[in-house]
């Protein structure tokens, strides 16, 4: 076990968990509302019901440790402003024939990313910041468009592993420690694509059963991959720790019970399924790359 040093002097020690809190319930109220506002407005209260969503979801997820140590997340972006940057990105996409595309998906990240931010138990803010431009976004997809159109679709892989790295690269978190708690991706397109021609073939001969196992497939390779660089040089490993046999348990008993109550299960399948995805993310669970010290 070890131990990250906060700023305000505690620490947070690893291997630590994400968890996701949220019930069938509060969604209900968040989402039903929002829906009956968006009916009303002609579709205009959507962006606030994106930001509704968003500061419920992150309300409800926290990172806790084995010590009882939390860090809880809020989400602090309002409609208005995601209002002002759908339409005004949306715009200039259309006059500029799509070329604008990146600087708008990159405004969007920022605003999300940027208007996340967390607290440890000893009060210690957490903030995030991204630091990607439409620049670099344009031209690590223009290069890997035309590498996807050389090899009639064979680099999308790499491609996919290429978008992810480059998101990480600029991502970086703030933990009042001086410098910035950052991510690296080690997923190679070969993995990848050795991952994806296996699972597609069973998936196939099992008639689309097998899309269960080949999802958690895919958030294994992301996560799995990754290592969270802590301002010390610690490098520690993240894993989802979820199954293809658990994924699959939720999924069909959900779609049945669904089916059952007339969609009335729906908000507690969509909890679940969020459950699944958030509370089976490890951090340090599996080795420290380069230990730290002892808690």
């Amino acid at each position: 076990m070890a131990s990250v040093q906060t700023a305000a002097g505690g620490s947070f020690t690893v291997p630590c968990r994400f968890k996701f809190s949220g019930t069938a319930w509060s969604l209900f109220n968040q989402l039903v509302g929002g829906l009956i506002a968006c009916a009303f407005t002609l579709g205009i209260y959507l962006p606030w019901l994106v930001c509704r969503m968003q500061r419920w979801t992150s309300e409800n997820i926290s990172l806790n440790d084995s010590q009882g140590n939390q860090v809880n997340t809020r989400f602090n972006g309002i409609g208005s402003e995601l209002f002002a940057t759908t339409v005004f990105g949306l715009l200039l996409t259309v006059v500029t024939l799509g070329i604008y595309g990146p600087w708008f998906v990159v405004s969007m990240i920022k605003f999300f990313v940027e208007k996340t931010e967390g607290e440890t138990s000893d009060g210690q803010k957490v903030s995030m910041a991204f630091t990607g431009t439409g620049g670099g976004l344009f031209q690590n997809t223009f290069v890997g468009m035309i590498l996807m159109t050389v090899t009639l679709g064979l680099y999308t892989p790499w491609f996919m592993c290429r978008n992810i790295r480059w998101f990480y690269d600029h991502l970086e978190i703030d933990a009042g420690q001086g410098n910035p708690i950052t991510l690296e991706f080690k997923g190679t397109g070969g993995e990848m694509l050795k991952m994806f021609i296996v699972s597609c073939i069973l998936t196939i001969c099992t008639l689309g059963i097998y899309c269960f196992w080949f999802q958690v497939k895919v958030w294994k390779f992301q996560h799995d991959n990754t290592e969270v660089v802590t301002p010390s040089g610690n490098r520690l490993a993240v894993r989802f720790t979820g199954t293809g046999d658990q994924f699959a348990g939720i999924m069909i008993i959900g779609m049945i019970l669904n089916f059952l109550t007339l969609g009335i299960y729906q908000f507690r399948f969509m909890v679940r399924q969020i459950q699944f995805q958030t509370d089976h993310i490890e951090i340090g669970g599996a080795e420290l790359v380069a230990a730290g010290p002892a808690a």
